[in-house]
């Protein structure tokens, strides 16, 4: 009595002719499930093209020195727009955190934030920028412009 085997070779060919043949079933089966989950969300959509056309200004930075600093951020884009944190950065790349005072701001809308504590200014040329942050993660309103020395502290032009 002889026995005979397949040779690995081919085993291992129809081996790995049946996992792709399952693979291709199965996503077959979840192709559908998860087109039609992300059409009723609309989520990926939505985002994009909100983003698309999100805007915003820094309008005016302040600071008294030693002391505290804020600034004032208008909405220039086409839809509403949630701003998510900002900070100020002194030229040794200290921060201070900003908080807003209204984060979702309409068509237009003006919106302040500032810190009471933040002390990390002591002449106007210390200043080195403002950035906030939207939810939009590839939105980032920058100024980065020269203060101008007041009486009260550095002010933006």
């Amino acid at each position: 009595m002889t026995k005979k085997a397949i040779s690995p070779l081919v085993a291992a060919i129809l081996l790995i002719t049946f996992s792709m043949g399952i693979s291709v079933v199965v996503m077959n089966w979840v192709a559908p499930i998860a087109n039609t989950n992300i059409e009723k969300t609309g989520h990926m959509d939505d985002t994009r093209n909100i983003c698309s056309t999100a805007r915003a200004e820094i309008i005016s930075v302040g600071i008294n020195l030693g002391n505290s600093a804020s600034i004032n951020i208008q909405n220039t884009g086409d839809v509403s727009i949630n701003l998510t944190e900002a900070f100020i950065y002194n030229k040794n790349y200290d921060s201070c955190k900003l908080v807003f005072d209204k984060s979702v701001l309409d068509i237009g809308d003006f919106s302040s934030a500032k810190n009471n504590t933040c002390n990390i200014f002591n002449i106007c040329n210390d200043f080195l920028l403002v950035d906030v942050v939207s939810a939009c993660k590839n939105i980032i309103i920058r100024f980065n412009n020269n203060l101008e020395n007041t009486t009260n502290g550095c002010r933006s032009s």
